[in-house]
């Protein structure tokens, strides 16, 4: 089966995916129309490198006209069209042209593309108070973007993919069809363990690499270390707007690694940390769970509320830390492999 996966490589995942259709017989490609050093990136991906901060408007319009070009070539080649995100092009065009191609099409959301803040805030006040303070993706996420989104592909016959928490916000009269899929991060190969620590230091080294501080609950984190730092030794560290292969490395590096505690999920850098043997914090939502996450879920489930008393359980126990360390390997082995997770794909293509 031939497939493509377009139009972002959005957390890496499409490329990681497009790897293991192809280590399993298949072929995949995957089209980035922006790429960026917090991406990993290889043989099966085209890179458009598009700036899209750029205010040249020739230059923009030149990488649209080049990632048409390119999206035509691999749709006269693919049986199987997998979307990420939304449109690319004016007035959706990309999207009609998939649906013209008449090739079996589904669209994976991951995020902001559909996220209505409306649904987060019940179970996630922290989530609310920063999409009215400063939150970095208020401008794309609302009901009204949501279901304007959701009704294009609706239209043109795309059928769902989703991650427990992107059901949520799926409007069920719009899609009759929903594929429960888990993100696809883990690559055995890739995620080695040492059982030396790779530093030297009697300091409990916690790492939060916030992608958008708001989002990530960054605010609230902080003032938490702060104090803590007063109590404990913590060697605290922040990466942001820093190349992937740096954050995989302090990864390897840490003790307990921070993801967010606001956005009521968790997603690929959370994935990361644990394949590395790493205890996680993050909150999760409770009708997360309900849409699917496992319940052996070893990720420590902590919001603003509590998450001093939960960082203190691990800071004081290093058998709680090791033992959610490992919980955390055999977790994402578990559920989020790539290979196993993308055969699941195969059999969902092979249904339309």
């Amino acid at each position: 089966m031939k497939i493509l996966f377009a139009p972002y490589n959005i957390a890496s995942m499409p490329a990681i995916t497009a790897k293991a259709l192809n280590q399993l017989g298949h072929e995949a490609v995957c089209i980035d129309f922006a790429k960026h050093p917090y991406k990993e990136s290889n043989q099966f991906v085209i890179d458009i490198d598009c700036d899209q901060a750029s205010k040249n408007v020739l230059k923009i319009v030149y990488y649209k006209l080049k990632f048409l070009f390119v999206l035509i070539k691999l749709l006269l080649w693919c049986d199987v069209v997998h979307w990420t995100w939304r449109s690319i092009l004016p007035f959706g065009f990309d999207l009609y042209l998939v649906k013209w191609f008449r090739k079996p099409r589904f669209i994976e959301w991951v995020g902001s593309d559909i996220r209505i803040p409306e649904v987060t805030k019940i179970e996630s006040p922290w989530y609310w108070e920063a999409y009215n303070s400063g939150y970095e993706y208020k401008h794309i996420e609302s009901y009204r973007q949501s279901k304007a989104t959701q009704q294009v592909f609706s239209k043109l016959g795309f059928v769902p993919i989703l991650t427990p928490e992107m059901q949520l916000f799926v409007l069920p009269d719009l899609f009759p069809t929903i594929h429960p899929i888990f993100y696809r991060c883990f690559e055995k190969e890739r995620y080695l363990i040492s059982e030396n620590k790779p530093f030297s230091s009697t300091k409990i080294r916690i790492l939060h690499s916030p992608s958008a501080k708001f989002a990530k609950g960054s605010n609230y984190i902080l003032p938490v270390i702060d104090e803590l730092s007063k109590l404990y030794q913590i060697e605290f560290v922040v990466q942001n707007k820093v190349p992937r292969h740096e954050v995989l490395k302090a990864m390897q590096e840490c003790d307990i690694y921070i993801d967010q505690i606001v956005l009521g999920s968790y997603a690929s850098a959370a994935i990361e940390a644990m394949a590395f043997g790493k205890p996680v914090v993050a909150y999760i939502m409770p009708r997360v769970f309900e849409k699917g996450i496992p319940t052996d879920c070893p990720i420590i489930n902590a919001n603003p509320s509590n998450l001093k008393d939960k960082l203190i359980e691990l800071i004081e126990n290093k058998e709680f830390r090791d033992r959610k360390g490992k919980e955390g390997r055999i977790y994402v082995e578990k559920y989020h492999d790539a290979t196993n997770e993308s055969k699941k794909l195969i059999e969902i293509y092979s249904l339309n």
